[in-house]
């Protein structure tokens, strides 16, 4: 049985030859050494999942270089939406990978959060000389591109956020990747997906209420989901898993 059956029309944002796309930036080739590094499979608060090896970042000096690539790498060269998904995506966990770094260890992403300014609205990464928040790449920049998909993408340095992958994006293998990390979402009933047929009811991550306007060009969540799933759950009805804060940090093993 085939559960995910993705149609091009939603991964597919602009068909285009992969030769046109241009030559990935030497320095999302040293993002994906370090995720290839410091990303592992494990569990964490009994949920299977990803989890980075912050700690180790912290120390890796190809980190920096990485930071001194998107400080002088210029985004409006980007010509194709693949390219610009796939970069601006990169981007977003790149920075909240810094936000974490620079203050860990912590229990969370949102304990660099003040009583004034979320961390979403602080500054967090400089691109092509400009100051930008991890907001501004997701709404500003990532969200109006009108690609739902990213929502399984950006991974916001949490236990319930998607799984961060141990490869950069990159525009020639994007509707594969996209694919890849919905299934992956959706797989995870303590992440994504938990449908129930005899109840007619389907339990999702809150990401999918945050995010539901982006959908509505696909007639909605559940109609879009069902693109993806063996049988048609657009009449379900909608509840909603718990979302954990917790960092999606390499736990170290208790000592003896």
């Amino acid at each position: 049985m085939k559960r995910y059956l993705m149609s091009l029309v939603l991964c597919g944002v602009l068909m285009v030859s992969t030769s046109a796309f241009a030559a990935d930036p030497a320095f999302m080739k040293i993002w994906t050494a370090i995720l290839k590094d410091n990303v592992s499979r494990g569990v964490k608060n009994d949920v299977s999942m990803t989890l980075l090896d912050y700690k180790k970042v912290k120390m890796d000096p190809r980190f920096f270089k990485v930071l001194e690539g998107l400080t002088t790498y210029d985004p409006s060269q980007l010509k194709y939406s693949k390219e610009k998904l796939a970069f601006w995506i990169n981007a977003y966990n790149i920075a909240a990978v810094k936000v974490v770094k620079e203050r860990y260890p912590m229990e969370s992403i949102k304990d660099i959060s003040t009583f004034v300014t979320p961390v979403w609205d602080k500054e967090a990464i400089t691109i092509g000389g400009k100051i930008y928040t991890l907001g501004d790449i997701e709404h500003k920049v990532l969200r109006p591109i009108g690609m739902p998909l990213i929502h399984v993408a950006i991974v916001c340095a949490s236990v319930s956020c998607p799984d961060l992958r141990n490869e950069a994006y990159r525009a020639r293998d994007l509707n594969r990747q996209l694919q890849s990390q919905l299934k992956r979402f959706l797989d995870n009933p303590k992440k994504g997906m938990v449908v129930n047929h005899r109840r007619r009811t389907v339990k999702l991550s809150l990401i999918f209420k945050w995010f539901a306007e982006d959908f509505e060009q696909y007639g909605g969540v559940l109609p879009f989901l069902s693109n993806s799933y063996d049988r048609d759950i657009s009449r379900y009805r909608i509840e909603y898993l718990p979302y954990d804060w917790s960092l999606n940090d390499i736990v170290p093993k208790a000592t003896k």
